[in-house]
């Protein structure tokens, strides 16, 4: 593969059941940076609020349960600008390389907390970013 890097990954959360082989970008200059994973999730209409609350609960709880977290900060959407297109929780987590995001994506804590709170998402939308 002429020194070119490649990662497998798979996702079974949420109906997105996929399977997805893509290259892995080495001009990214990677020292000194972290991983962010932002997951933005839009509730159902007839989620109870106990039922977000615990959902929300349980994902933070992720923290304890995987060691690969570096950190775990959420938040609700507080913008004013009228597209988020209901979206209304964001959780960041960070990692320090690929690898630990993709113990996290297939850990059994974060299965279980899919399993959990999937029934009561209606959308996701996930973006991952390098920072320092």
């Amino acid at each position: 593969m002429n020194g070119q890097n490649f990662l497998i990954a798979g996702a079974f959360n949420w109906g997105l059941q996929k399977i997805a082989t893509y290259k892995v970008d080495a001009k990214i200059n990677r020292k000194g940076k972290v991983l962010r994973h932002m997951v933005n999730l839009k509730y159902k209409e007839d989620a109870t609020e106990k039922q977000v609350n615990d959902a929300v609960k349980a994902f933070v709880d992720l923290k304890n349960k995987i060691p690969e977290i570096v950190d775990l900060e959420w938040g609700l959407n507080d913008s004013t600008e009228g597209h988020t297109k209901g979206l209304t929780h964001c959780f960041t987590l960070t990692f320090n390389d690929e690898n630990a995001r993709e113990v996290y994506l297939f850990h059994k804590e974060h299965q279980k907390m899919v399993k959990k709170i999937g029934p009561i998402i209606s959308d996701v939308l996930v973006l991952d970013y390098w920072t320092k």
